[in-house]
């Protein structure tokens, strides 16, 4: 998680320790950030993920609905920033939660937007799916990978059909044309991976390509293997992963692009790529 990584990360820095994490953490500007790398990508390709696919589809008028939280609130900023550049019309930010569920979806639903994107998590993004179908809202809906396990479809049942999803490639793993990503989605029973399960795959398999090298210039344990470990990594070529294609430099420890994001469907109570 956020919170546990940037728990860690001082006393792991201090110590000249590489830390892989599965959580989309912001990555800090300091000495500490050196010691950081991310295998999730950001909210704005996520976010830009959701924003290409409503426009793709004509989508003219959206609305925003935050769970109030700290992760709503980064998503609300995209949200505001990538409408303005696809030309999407702003028609209700929902941001916070002082009148009560109710009272927020009766708003959003009384403007009619083509759209709304819902940032929340767990039981909340499910009650906010829910009561905008029983509220009558019949448009689009867009929740962020937040809610990309299966936990989510398990809970929202029939609710949620038809929802859209950011989510990283892992959740599509079977499909994947990597052959080690096809095989750990199979030992899973082919589900697909959650972005933290296929992040921590691809953090074991970046420190495997980066040793070999680090083995070269120091022995395990050592202050010298572990600089040639951070360094391993980020002079490493492109890595294709579980969670996208991964490319680090000494400026740049997140490493993914826009194909670190797809578009999912809920159809038959199942995930499926958006078309």
């Amino acid at each position: 998680t956020v919170a546990g990584t940037l728990a860690m990360l001082p006393a792991l820095a201090a110590r000249g320790v590489v830390l892989m994490s599965p959580a989309a953490v912001g990555l800090p500007a300091d000495d500490n950030g050196r010691w950081l790398f991310r295998t999730v990508a950001d909210t704005g390709v996520m976010a830009n993920a959701v924003m290409a696919h409503m426009q793709a589809h004509g989508v003219r008028r959206a609305a925003f609905f935050g769970a109030g939280n700290a992760f709503a609130a980064r998503w609300g900023d995209w949200f505001e920033t990538l409408a303005l550049l696809r030309h999407i019309d702003r028609v209700a930010v929902e941001s916070s939660d002082p009148d009560g569920l109710a009272a927020r979806v009766a708003r959003v639903v009384d403007l009619q937007p083509e759209a709304v994107l819902v940032a929340a998590a767990g039981s909340r993004a499910v009650a906010v799916v829910r009561a905008l179908r029983d509220a009558g809202y019949t448009g689009r809906l867009y929740l962020t990978h937040a809610v990309a396990i299966h936990a989510f479809l398990d809970a929202c049942e029939a609710t949620c059909e038809g929802v859209f999803v950011s989510a990283g490639p892992g959740r599509l793993a079977g499909r994947s044309t990597e052959a080690s990503v096809v095989a750990l989605a199979g030992a899973l029973g082919g589900r697909g991976l959650s972005q933290f399960e296929a992040g921590l795959w691809d953090a074991g398999q970046l420190l495997a390509a980066a040793v070999p090298s680090a083995l070269a210039k120091g022995v395990p344990g050592s202050s010298a293997f572990r600089h040639a470990l951070r360094g391993g990594v980020e002079r490493l070529p492109a890595q294709a992963g579980a969670n996208g294609v991964y490319r680090f430099s000494q400026t740049d420890h997140a490493g993914l692009d826009q194909r670190a994001a797809v578009m999912l469907e809920v159809a038959a109570g199942a995930w499926r790529r958006a078309e």
